[in-house]
């Protein structure tokens, strides 16, 4: 009898599990392999690269002549450097919370059983997110003009003459923040509607 059962193709349970448990991973690893590598070439290698060369003295040209840390100590002492770190700190942290907060407050409202065609409003909140940078520049660009932009000429209509609001120093941080937060809405509503969608109604 324990030989029938040898032959037959008999395993013990936990050898048979260990194997299913296996050829269940490899698929995702297939999956992953291929966008793995992508980046690993063209976002982990180049960063590599990056903070190995900020090391050395090198003009792209000429012989590399290694310097050390005296490159970030030159950045630290330089008041360019400090202020565009500031800049860009403010930058995420008015973007960030921003478009995260709208992005909250549309998904639960989208996640509601009386918001009739949800379906078409996510496509739309969606669509600038899939818009290129450059022409996402080029639309706003045009909308904020001083001279023959709508945002202005809808001001002058009510009585109000509008700033230069790319060219304006109090101005340009805060229309930068609000076109990345407008570009970038689509993604926060899609995960935070995915994520209230997930959770069970008896919640």
């Amino acid at each position: 009898m324990a030989s029938n059962r040898t032959h037959s193709g008999f395993r013990p349970p936990c050898r048979a599990g260990k194997g299913r448990a296996a050829r269940r991973g490899t698929p995702a690893w297939d999956f992953l392999a291929g966008a793995l590598v992508l980046i690993a070439c063209f976002h982990l290698a180049p960063c590599v690269w990056g903070v190995g060369l900020s090391l050395f003295r090198y003009d792209g040209i000429g012989r590399a002549e290694w310097v050390g840390l005296d490159n970030y100590r030159r950045l630290a002492e330089d008041g360019t450097v400090r202020s565009a770190l500031w800049v860009t700190a403010e930058y995420a942290l008015g973007a960030v919370p921003l478009g995260l907060g709208a992005g909250l407050f549309i998904a639960l409202a989208l996640d509601e059983r009386w918001f009739r065609g949800r379906a078409v409003a996510r496509t739309l909140f969606f669509m600038p997110n899939v818009i290129s940078l450059v022409a996402v520049a080029f639309v706003w660009e045009w909308l904020l003009n001083p001279q023959y932009g709508m945002v202005n000429s809808a001001l002058r209509a009510l009585g109000i003459q509008g700033p230069a609001w790319l060219s304006d120093p109090r101005w340009a941080l805060p229309c930068v923040i609000l076109v990345q937060a407008w570009h970038g809405l689509g993604f926060y509503v899609i995960v935070c509607l995915a994520g209230l969608q997930a959770i069970p109604d008896t919640y």
